[in-house]
């Protein structure tokens, strides 16, 4: 860290890319790093943590890294296309389609045109990439264990690039076509950032990424990495010409004023009269989230914009509670906060999934043994859909051994329960 610029190393294939990241304007960046996610209501005693601490909990992967290459952002062009152009953009394994079957968003607000997301300098398209998808998220402080269920599931059914934020690559994991890890250090990232909670921080750095590489790519999928696995490609979620954000709801019967832990983030960030007026909507988990590129980007800029002017409120898990207001900003009557850097006035529009019927589970206050299962032992939505993802699928010991059955071979040692 030197002078006005971040740097991150992308480690790509078998070389690492040191990466400046500018702190001139852009926002100052919900992992699940440490032992409970945000998103678990029954689990408060993460919030005790200091912001911007790394935490203990399982950390980052290894992607066979042999040297390091100290490359300016500027001149990123040449070598990442080399590195990842052409012929090696294609991930050879058992890749297979599915059918989205009942899944059906509903619910969509309907924006107005916005402001083109921020502008670069880096005119290049990486070749290739703008047919792929990719998927972010951070996993500093994460074991090995941690995240390889994430990544073999994940390579089962979809070749979408892998980039993961991380503090240090460990050893003693797989091999992965196309995952690459981006190493930062939460203490060197610009006030308030360096203060901030992994939940919050990672849209700046989200932010970040979809002003250079990200843009380039179709559709993007952010989440937890931890406590996420896949039973089929979750980009078959978003359709071609469908431009927007898809969002996920947790149990039906648990709504965001009987959440003590939800009502109290959206109060803290936005007033106890904004809860009241919130209170009946289903809970909106921030634990994942994907949708095209441009409406990805939008949402990261809306949010970082959010919870980097709004830094009296920051605490483990707040991310959610901005994310809740903002899909339901019209009803909220929700506007920029006072100080924000976002370019937008309004976030992007977004398709609602129930998780009864959606093509997402996510278990935190979903009931616990009551499941519905496939032929081949998948788990499914009530119209007997296979899930795209379980996300929190660790809070119910009985999926934990059959998705380690699956997809590690039945060891039992790899996934903990929470």
């Amino acid at each position: 860290f030197s002078g006005n610029h971040l740097r991150v190393c992308v480690c790509i294939r078998a070389m690492c890319l040191v990466l400046p990241l500018s702190q001139g304007y852009v926002h100052q960046g919900h992992t699940d790093t440490f032992t409970y996610s945000h998103a678990d209501p029954e689990d408060e005693t993460s919030q005790e943590q200091p912001l911007g601490a790394d935490s203990g909990h399982p950390r980052g992967l290894v992607n066979d890294v042999h040297e390091q290459l100290h490359v300016p952002i500027a001149s990123l062009r040449v070598p990442f296309k080399q590195l990842r152009g052409g012929s090696r953009l294609h991930v050879p394994g058992d890749h297979e389609s599915r059918h989205l079957g009942s899944h059906r968003p509903h619910g969509s607000n309907h924006p107005h045109s916005f402001n083109q997301p921020f502008q670069t300098e880096h005119k290049y398209v990486h070749q290739g990439v703008a047919q792929s998808n990719v998927v972010i998220g951070v996993a500093a402080g994460l074991k090995a264990e941690g995240v390889k269920l994430f990544l073999v599931s994940l390579r089962k059914f979809s070749q979408a690039h892998v980039f993961l934020y991380v503090d240090r690559v460990p050893d003693n994991m797989p091999k992965f076509t196309n995952v690459n890890f981006l190493i930062f250090h939460a203490s060197e990232l610009p006030s308030p950032w360096n203060r901030y909670h992994p939940s919050s921080y990672r849209y700046y750095l989200y932010h970040l990424f979809m002003q250079d590489i990200g843009k380039n790519y179709k559709k993007v999928q952010a989440s937890d990495v931890r406590d996420v696995v896949f039973q089929a490609d979750p980009f078959e979620i978003v359709e071609d010409d469908l431009e927007g954000v898809h969002v996920f709801e947790e149990d039906e019967s648990m709504t965001i004023q009987k959440c003590p832990v939800n009502s109290k983030w959206i109060a803290a960030c936005y007033g106890h009269a904004v809860g009241t007026t919130l209170g009946s909507k289903p809970i909106s988990c921030s634990g994942y989230a994907i949708g095209t590129s441009s409406a990805m980007a939008q949402y990261f800029d809306v949010m970082a914009g959010e919870l980097g002017a709004r830094v009296h409120c920051e605490q483990n898990g707040i991310d959610q509670g901005v994310h809740n207001v903002l899909v339901n900003w019209k009803l909220a009557s929700w506007r920029p906060a006072h100080g924000s850097l976002s370019q937008h006035n309004q976030p992007p529009q977004f398709f609602h999934y129930t998780l009864e019927q959606g093509p997402v589970y996510t278990g935190g206050y979903a009931p616990k043994g009551e499941y519905i299962r496939g032929v081949h032992g998948e788990f499914q939505n009530q119209d007997h859909v296979d899930y795209h993802v379980l996300h929190q699928y660790d809070r119910h010991a009985s999926m934990v051994v059959a998705l380690q059955e699956r997809f590690l071979s039945g060891r039992t040692d790899e996934v903990q329960l929470h």
